[in-house]
């Protein structure tokens, strides 16, 4: 099977902000079209013909929420009403439960109809400590300490918290080495409200779906 026999559709869209003054602003939208074999591909390209918005250096400029999905074909899924769409003299904290399930197989569908894909990004920080002839270095390992985060390189013993000046100076020559790119999937968070779960980066998610909470 070729390239183009598994290429597929997909979007990818973010917005970028723009300096007015002394504030940004967030109304400058950004989206393109690829045909490829996998949404990582589809990621790698767009930032590759838009470094700016998907820049890690620049502390100033606010970071890019990016999105990625394969437009749905065919009609839109028809959603669920809630308890209080259906009887407009009902409350809202009625019929939570299968609120909360109409909400999140609303989602679920949606996300059928419309795939969607994880944009989270692999970052990968070059230790200052060992540089090679090469120029390459030893990745920063984060780690989580009893004073909070911090970088540390399990080469030359480089160790600095994650919020101090050497750390931003080691931050400045980060780099993206991929993208996640795997299919999202509906969930509930503890307060029950339906989002996106990544099954590859989240793989210890253990909450109930709909269809689990409501049949």
């Amino acid at each position: 099977m070729t390239m183009a026999e598994t290429a597929a559709l997909f979007k990818v869209v973010t917005v970028r902000a723009v300096p007015d003054g002394d504030v940004y602003n967030r109304d400058v939208w950004v989206e393109q079209t690829y045909t490829v074999a996998h949404p990582r591909e589809a990621l790698q390209r767009f930032a590759q013909e838009f470094p700016e918005v998907v820049r890690l250096n620049d502390a100033a400029v606010p970071a890019a929420w990016i999105t990625a999905w394969t437009p749905g074909r065919g009609p839109r899924p028809e959603e669920r009403l809630m308890n209080w769409e259906r009887d407009p003299d009902a409350e809202v904290s009625d019929g939570w439960l299968s609120n909360m399930a109409a909400a999140v197989t609303n989602l679920r569908n949606q996300l059928e109809w419309e795939p969607r894909y994880c944009t989270r990004a692999t970052v990968y920080v070059p230790c200052p400590g060992c540089v090679q002839l090469d120029g390459s270095s030893t990745l920063l390992t984060r780690k989580l300490g009893r004073y909070g985060a911090y970088y540390q390189c399990g080469a030359c013993g480089w160790k600095t918290g994650a919020r101090t000046r050497k750390a931003r100076q080691a931050h400045e020559r980060a780099y993206i080495a991929g993208w996640c790119g795997a299919t999202l999937y509906a969930g509930v968070n503890p307060s029950g409200v339906p989002i996106t779960l990544c099954g590859e980066c989240d793989r210890g998610y253990r909450w109930p779906t709909a269809g689990q909470l409501y049949r």
